[in-house]
C-alpha cells in the first residue's frame, strides 16, 4: 500500500480526535460495581457467572464512546473531509484498542479500589483518586505508543506499516484485557468480603455527605 503523509493536518491530530471520546467517557469502565454499591453482594449470593456480569457491564459502558466515534466520523464525512482512509483505519484500530485497554485496566481498578457511586454525583465521585491516576497512566502509555508509530512510519509503504501497527496495538490490548479478566475473577472469589466492605463503607459515607449537603 503506497502512502505518504499528505499536506495538511498532521495524522496525530486525527488520532487525538478519535481518542478524545474514549478517554473522556472512560469512567464507567473504572468502577464496574460502583452503581451497585452494597447490592453487589447479590452477584455472590445468586451464584451469577461473573464473566457474564463483567461482559454486560462493559458492553454497556462501551456504547457512549463508540457512539461518539461513529457520530464524529459521520460528521467529518459530512463536511467533506479528505483524510486518507488508511489514516482513519489506523485511528479506528487505536480507538478500539484503547477501549479494550481501558476495559482491562478498569476491571483491575474496580476490584482494587471499589467504591459505591451516587448516579447524581458522578462528577469527581464516581471513582477514587487512585483509580483516576491508574487509568491516566494506562492511557498515557497506550497513546504514547500510538503517537510513536505515527511519527516513526513514513515513506512509500508507511500506510501498510501503520495499519499493521494499529492491529498489533489492538491485539495487545485485547490480550491484556483477557489477562486482566482472569486476575479479576480470582480476586472476586478471594477478596469478596473486602470488596463488599469497601462498597458498603463508601455508600454510607456518600449518604452522610448528601445528608449534610442537604
Amino acid at each position: 500500500v503506497a502512502f505518504t503523509r499528505p499536506p495538511g493536518p498532521d495524522p496525530t491530530h486525527r488520532l487525538v480526535f478519535f481518542l478524545i471520546g474514549p478517554i473522556m467517557l472512560a469512567f464507567p469502565f473504572t468502577n464496574v460495581f460502583g452503581l451497585d454499591g452494597p447490592g453487589a453482594q447479590a452477584y455472590w449470593l445468586g451464584h451469577v457467572d461473573f464473566r457474564d456480569v463483567i461482559l454486560a457491564k462493559q458492553c454497556a459502558a462501551a456504547v457512549p464512546p463508540l457512539g461518539v466515534l461513529i457520530v464524529g466520523r459521520i460528521s467529518l464525512w459530512a463536511v467533506g473531509d479528505t483524510t486518507p482512509a488508511i489514516v482513519d483505519a489506523y485511528c479506528g484500530l487505536v480507538a478500539l484498542g484503547i477501549l479494550a485497554w481501558q476495559s482491562g485496566g478498569g476491571l483491575l481498578t474496580s476490584v482494587a479500589f471499589p467504591r459505591a457511586s451516587d448516579p447524581q454525583r458522578t462528577a469527581g465521585a464516581f471513582a477514587p483518586g487512585q483509580t483516576a491516576l491508574a487509568i491516566a497512566v494506562l492511557d498515557a502509555i497506550f497513546i504514547g505508543m500510538a503517537v510513536l508509530f505515527v511519527r516513526a512510519f513514513d515513506g512509500p509503504h508507511a500506510g501498510a506499516w501503520l495499519v499493521l501497527a494499529g492491529a498489533v496495538l489492538l491485539c495487545a490490548a485485547v490480550v491484556a484485557r483477557a489477562v486482566a479478566q482472569r486476575v479479576v475473577l480470582l480476586m472476586l472469589r478471594q477478596h469478596r468480603e473486602r470488596i463488599l466492605r469497601s462498597l458498603a463503607r463508601s455508600a454510607r459515607e456518600g449518604g452522610r455527605t448528601a445528608f449534610h449537603a442537604a
